[in-house]
């Protein structure tokens, strides 16, 4: 990892607990996620991990519990980090009010379209459909994939504009999970730079041109 990257992080993200929020089957010890948590821990960026006690039996009841539980024990703004049922997972749990004032905004990667996704593996996620399409109450950033078999580019943008987030194309990066092999995702490190200057820019309702952000 460049060492001005990890500076830059390291300062960007100092205020904040990021709470990694894996989706279906979880995610590998060589997912981007694990990776991020790793490389947050090693760079003393306060880290913290959603674990669910099934990964491949989703439970609506159960999974949304152990979300809310793990985001009301920080202490600090949390920025959540999802991927695939994990994003959905927050978009629901937003809708249902479940989340405190804590969360400060969230990176949503890949959100299972649980509605569309492959025929095969619907029944597994019923219990998440229909997909939520409230505005989220804090900043957000959707990130889709052009080959995604979870989700279509068309669908993402329609999550993102209902959810009130801003829409990021990732290419053509598949599900941006366990089958793929991103190692530390600049990109999507470059994504979650992006929402911590859009949380700024909230908070202070003004443009910070000096600010500057990953490249």
């Amino acid at each position: 990892m460049p060492d001005d990257i990890v500076r830059h992080l390291s300062a960007s993200l100092a205020g904040f607990e990021i709470i990694i929020v894996p989706g279906l089957d979880g995610s590998a010890r060589h997912h981007w996620q694990s990776n991020w948590q790793r490389f947050f821990r090693a760079g003393g960026i306060s880290v913290g991990r959603v674990r669910q006690e099934i990964w491949s039996k989703p439970d609506y009841e159960s999974w949304i519990a152990t979300l809310t539980a793990a985001v009301k024990k920080s202490k600090k703004p949390v920025l959540l980090v999802g991927h695939s049922l994990g994003s959905l997972l927050i978009a629901h749990a937003a809708k249902e009010g479940l989340l405190p004032d804590t969360v400060a905004g969230a990176l949503l990667v890949a959100p299972a379209d649980v509605e569309n996704g492959p025929e095969g593996e619907r029944f597994r996620v019923a219990a998440f459909s229909p997909v939520p399409l409230s505005p989220l109450p804090f900043p957000s950033v959707v990130v889709g994939s052009r080959n995604d078999p979870w989700l279509s580019v068309a669908r993402a943008r329609t999550f993102a504009r209902h959810w009130g987030a801003f829409f990021v194309d990732a290419g053509r990066k598949g599900h941006i999970g366990n089958q793929c092999d991103l190692g530390y995702w600049l990109d999507g490190l470059l994504f979650l730079d992006r929402l911590v200057q859009n949380i700024r820019i909230k908070e202070t309702g003004l443009r910070q041109p000096h600010k500057k952000t990953l490249q």
